[in-house]
């Protein structure tokens, strides 16, 4: 298909979310004025707001977007994941123009900032094919520590992509309380009344 519909996924999730919160303000409202409310949520209203980043051409252009030429699924060369020539993965997260000239620099290709800072479409091409080829070992998972100490370029735009079974029992995720085990997962929300994790 040529122009495939954009997708959106864990919209369900997205709508508990939005639940929680409509309880939560209707709860807040009653100890303000003493009057509750009702609360509609419609899984479709919550797949429309959850896609701003793409509604602009909707609106404008009276157009469906594109989803390759979008910046949250794929039209954004620092916002997509990339292979090291060592086979781990990394993630570009960072479209502000520091991070864009940072990194481009220290790969030795400025020339290719102009591009991206254009915003997201299908001439930010030549900028994913030099990704692509491949990023120096160094900014592997194994060199990330050593490479973020020598070049700012990975400040806050470089994010180490991991399998979920090593994500899972990764340090962070232990020492923020998420994981509590092999096998079980704490709510990501920490509470300073929360009870103890289970032994």
């Amino acid at each position: 298909m040529e122009n495939p519909p954009y997708q959106a996924s864990r919209l369900d999730v997205l709508a508990g979310l939005q639940g929680l919160a409509g309880v939560l303000m209707a709860l807040f409202r009653r100890t303000q004025t003493g009057v509750g409310d009702y609360i509609d949520i419609s899984m479709h209203d919550v797949t429309v707001g959850a896609m701003l980043n793409i509604l602009g051409r909707v609106f404008a252009e009276h157009r469906q977007p594109i989803p390759a030429h979008e910046r949250s699924s794929g039209g954004a060369a620092f916002y997509r994941p990339y292979q090291t020539m060592d086979g781990h993965y990394l993630v570009l997260a960072g479209q502000e123009p520091k991070f864009i000239h940072n990194l481009l620099e220290a790969l030795g290709r400025p020339d290719l900032a102009g591009l991206c800072l254009r915003g997201p479409g299908p001439h930010q091409q030549p900028v994913m094919d030099f990704l692509a080829q491949g990023l120096p070992a160094d900014l592997s998972l194994n060199g990330m520590s050593t490479w973020r100490r020598s070049t700012s370029a990975a400040e806050g735009s470089i994010l180490c992509r991991r399998r979920l079974l090593i994500r899972t029992s990764y340090p962070e995720a232990w020492c923020s309380g998420m994981s509590w085990g092999a096998s079980t997962l704490a709510h990501p929300s920490v509470f300073a009344m929360s009870p103890p994790p289970p032994t």
